[in-house]
């Protein structure tokens, strides 16, 4: 999440100058913990979402997609907003794309982490939406052949966590390590 004392951050744009002719903007609001965009043609033909983002999570993971008139926005995997513009817009423009830069003087510069940006010269639906949700703190250790009596290394993707607590904790090598050494169950003789 982007840290910060206040304002509104601007994450990425596309657009010359602070107008709407031609724009595309991503911005976040610290004091409300909101994600908001906008797609525009000019001053009268526009779209936003907007979305607060979860409590819980340290990395968001945001869709945005346009779909001819439609535009929504997912939040970890989640439609969080929609809604439909009077008709397809055009954003042919010669901006560049800026990411972190402010455009307008309201805005302030993007303060956090940013770990990817995708640009898809397609819609996506919403089940590719979740192929690419890549929300960290997830075992992803590949289909393993462990032997009864075996243990084997845990593999975690990148987390922001700095404390950890796995549970049951017997036999579990050091339950407050990130990546620990974890038991396989046994299993009980059947009569």
């Amino acid at each position: 999440m982007p840290s910060g004392n206040g304002g509104t951050q601007m994450i990425v744009s596309k657009q010359s100058g602070c107008n709407l002719n031609a724009a595309f903007w991503v911005r976040y609001s610290f004091t409300s913990e909101t994600i908001t965009s906008a797609i525009s043609e000019n001053d009268t033909l526009l779209v936003t979402v907007s979305a607060k983002l979860d409590p819980d999570p340290c990395w968001q993971h945001i869709v945005l997609v346009r779909n001819n008139t439609n535009y929504s926005l997912y939040v970890n995997g989640v439609l969080k907003d929609s809604n439909n513009a009077p008709k397809r817009l055009d954003l042919t423009a010669n901006s560049n794309v800026k990411v972190g830069e402010p455009i307008c003087p309201t805005d302030r510069p993007f303060s956090g982490d940013l770990d990817e940006l995708q640009f898809y010269n397609k819609a996506l639906n919403q089940d590719e939406v979740l192929q690419v949700d890549l929300r960290p703190d997830k075992i992803i250790n590949s289909d393993t052949l462990i032997y009864l009596g075996n243990s084997f290394d845990v593999d975690i993707t990148q987390t922001c966590a700095t404390q950890f607590s796995w549970s049951p904790t017997t036999g579990v090598s050091d339950p407050s390590n990130q990546m620990p050494l974890l038991p396989l169950p046994k299993l009980r003789n059947m009569p």
